[in-house]
C-alpha cells in the first residue's frame, strides 16, 4: 500500500539526516527503555518516568490571533505553552489540504477536491506551510518550535518516548480512530494532555505527471493517516520536522526526520 511505501521512503531518507544536538536534546541518544521504530528522540534517560507531567496539572486556555481574529485553544504542559490546534493563518507558500493539486487517496488515485472540501480541510487541520513560510507564520509572542522544544514536550509526556505520539494525538479524526486495519493501522490517540494532534497530511512540492502539485496520505478526501509538523531546525538544504502517527508501533513515538524545505507540513506554535 502507498502508506507503507511512503513510510519506508521517509525513514530511509531521513536516517542519514537526523540531527545530533548533544546532551538531553539528542534525538539519537542512548535510552534505557524501549526504542520503537529505530528512532529515539528522548536522549539519555535511565530513570523511568521521572519528570513526566501529570495530565491533571495541564492548563487549558485560548489565544486570539489579532492578525485575522482566529481563536486557538492552548495548553500548558509543564513549563511550555503550546497552541492546541494547527495554525491556520494564510501566508505565501501555504495551502489548505488539496488546494491547487490532486489528492492521492487510499488506492493512490488522485482526485480533485471541491472548494468547500478544501476550505473544510483548512478549518479542521489548519494550513500546510513550506519551511521558509512556517518560520515566519506564528503570531507575535509565539514561535515555530525547534527540535529541542519538541524533545522537551516528549519528555514531559513520556520520558522513554514509547507512547508519546499516542498520548498527544486527538481521540478522533484519525483514520480508523483506533481500530486495526490490516493488523497494523491503529491511529486513534488518547489525548491525555489536551495537545490534540490532528492528522493534517502533507503537500509534495514536485509536479506529478499532469503538472499539478499533489497531496499525500489522504483517507476520505482529507482525513489523513499521519501528521507532520515543521521545526525551526534546519539541516543544510533540508529542515527537520516531527511526525506523529504513521501507523503501527512506530506511530506511537514522536519521531524526528528531515526533508526538503519545499514540502508543505503543519505548524504548531509555542509561546516564547
Amino acid at each position: 500500500m502507498f502508506k507503507k511505501l511512503f513510510l519506508t521512503a521517509v525513514l530511509t531518507v531521513a536516517a542519514g539526516l537526523v540531527l545530533g544536538c548533544g546532551g538531553d536534546d539528542n534525538p539519537t541518544g542512548n535510552n534505557g527503555g524501549n526504542n520503537s521504530g529505530g528512532s529515539n528522540t528522548s536522549g539519555n534517560n535511565n530513570g523511568g518516568n521521572t519528570g513526566v507531567v501529570d495530565p491533571n496539572t495541564v492548563v487549558k486556555s485560548t489565544f486570539t490571533d489579532n492578525r485575522n481574529g482566529q481563536t486557538y485553544k492552548t495548553v500548558k504542559i509543564g513549563e511550555q505553552i503550546w497552541m492546541a490546534e494547527n495554525l491556520n493563518y494564510q501566508t505565501d507558500s501555504s495551502w489548505c489540504y488539496g488546494e491547487g493539486g490532486g489528492v492521492h487517496t487510499d488506492d493512490f488515485e488522485p482526485v480533485t477536491l471541491t472548494s468547500s472540501q478544501i476550505q473544510a480541510n483548512c478549518n479542521t487541520y489548519g494550513r500546510l506551510y513550506a519551511w521558509n513560510a512556517a518560520k515566519k507564520s506564528c503570531p507575535n509572542g509565539w514561535k515555530l518550535p525547534d527540535t529541542a522544544d519538541w524533545f522537551k514536550l516528549v519528555r514531559a509526556v513520556d520520558s522513554y518516548n514509547y507512547r508519546s505520539g499516542q498520548k498527544l494525538r486527538s481521540k478522533s479524526g484519525w483514520y480508523s480512530n483506533g481500530t486495526s486495519v490490516d493488523g497494523d493501522w491503529k491511529m486513534g490517540g488518547t489525548d491525555e494532555y489536551g495537545f490534540s494532534a490532528m492528522p493534517g497530511g502533507w503537500r509534495d512540492y514536485r509536479a506529478d505527471g499532469n503538472g499539478a502539485q499533489y497531496y499525500g496520505l489522504s483517507i476520505g478526501y482529507g482525513l489523513s493517516s499521519g501528521g507532520w509538523w515543521w521545526t525551526a531546525t534546519d539541516y543544510a538544504d533540508a529542515a527537520f520536522f516531527v511526525t506523529i502517527g504513521i501507523g503501527g508501533d512506530i506511530g506511537n513515538p514522536v519521531l524526528p526526520n528531515a526533508f526538503s524545505k519545499d514540502y508543505g507540513y503543519s505548524v504548531r506554535c509555542i509561546k516564547n
